[in-house]
């Protein structure tokens, strides 16, 4: 802030702030700050907090306006100087004070979701960002940087490398295991049209469990028989362990649209990697998870 030439600068400066809450302002409060410690952001963060009582067990954050009447939040010694340096010299300075909890727009989850979840969706700090167990896996999540579903490398469900139905590692792709779910052989006689060319993602035939579709078998509608799979998978194990059909599905999607390491493309049964990390994320017995997930892939077409 700025003084008139001869005069030394005041010793107290004036601040107005507003609390706002729920969007309306719920309290304004006038008061002064040493000029000594203006830049001091810890100092005025005390200060505010101090005039505002009911703010003192809470984290804030405090913004100010610039000169386009945006909201510009400050949260160090350099930001505040801005804030001096914009300000008018006759005139008290204008922050804003909001609560973390009124600045934040994540939504938490709903009682379905509380019901039973796994600690990788909805669990304590330090699951959400486990690329095997959270959405939001630093390689592998739903914004994962390298494989999330709204990652830079592939789309969500569609990515050209390994979207949920891309040919070379989606979900249901032609790589087994991570990379490619196979195609049980119950699903053989749905959204069948001979009209149609068979999908460009079928994958080589595997003597140890053939489950891939015949060559001469046609789909409809890939991706939407895609998604019926998916679908049903994820509501069989959400059936079978009493959990929510859309967190498992929300959990797959994280743990499949992951790309494999090298060093994970050689493992000898990543099916069975799945079923071992989906039982430590959600509290469950392995065996269980993997004889279920066995069960259901090794189902024929009579017993649906």
């Amino acid at each position: 802030m700025t003084s008139n030439e001869g005069q030394s600068p005041p010793s107290e400066l004036p601040l107005k702030v507003y609390y706002i809450k729920d969007r309306q302002t719920k309290e304004i409060r006038k008061f002064t700050v040493q000029s000594t410690s203006k830049e001091d952001f810890g100092y005025l963060r005390g200060k505010i907090c101090q005039m505002f009582p009911e703010l003192r067990e809470k984290e804030i954050e405090i913004f100010w306006k610039d000169e386009d009447e945006d909201l510009v939040i400050i949260s160090s010694n350099e930001e505040l100087s801005q804030v001096w340096k914009n300000a008018d010299a006759s005139k008290s300075v204008k922050l804003y004070v909001k609560t973390k909890e009124d600045s934040s727009e994540i939504s938490q989850p709903g009682p379905r979701e509380r019901r039973r979840h796994c600690r990788g969706l909805f669990g304590p700090r330090g699951h959400h960002f486990d690329p095997r167990k959270g959405m939001f896996g630093g390689r592998g999540g739903l914004k994962g940087r390298r494989g999330g579903a709204c990652g830079p490398r592939r789309g969500f469900g569609f990515g050209k490398r390994g979207g949920m139905f891309a040919p070379r590692g989606g979900f249901f792709g032609g790589r087994r295991g991570r990379g490619g779910l196979p195609f049980p052989p119950h699903f053989e006689g749905r959204h069948h049209q001979h009209d149609m060319p068979p999908p460009p993602f079928e994958g080589p035939h595997h003597p140890h469990h053939d489950l891939h579709p015949p060559p001469h078998h046609h789909w409809a509608h890939p991706e939407a028989a895609l998604e019926s799979q998916y679908q049903e998978f994820a509501h069989h194990l959400a059936e079978a362990f009493e959990l929510d059909t859309s967190m498992v599905e929300s959990y797959m999607i994280a743990y499949f649209h992951e790309e494999p390491t090298e060093e994970e493309e050689y493992q000898g049964d990543q099916w069975e990697a799945f079923a071992e990390n989906f039982a430590k994320a959600c509290d469950l017995n392995p065996a269980d998870v993997k004889s279920t997930t066995s069960s259901f892939l090794a189902q024929d077409t009579n017993g649906m």
